[in-house]
C-alpha cells in the first residue's frame, strides 16, 4: 500500500514538474520562436533536473 502511494506522489510529482517546465519554456520564449538547439538543452536540462530529482 506504502509503494502504490509512493508511486502515485512520484507520477503527480513528474506531471507537475512536466507542466512547470513548460509554463516556463512558454514564458522564456514570449511568443517568438527560439533556437531549437538551445530549446533541446534546456529540455535536456530540465530532464536532467527531474532525474535528480527523483
Amino acid at each position: 500500500m506504502k509503494d502504490m502511494i509512493t508511486h502515485i506522489y512520484k507520477g503527480l510529482e513528474c506531471f507537475l514538474l512536466e507542466c512547470s517546465a513548460a509554463l516556463v519554456r512558454r514564458r522564456a520564449l514570449g511568443g517568438s520562436r527560439s533556437d531549437p538547439r538551445q530549446l533541446r538543452e534546456q529540455r535536456r536540462d530540465e530532464f536532467r533536473a527531474r532525474k535528480v530529482a527523483e
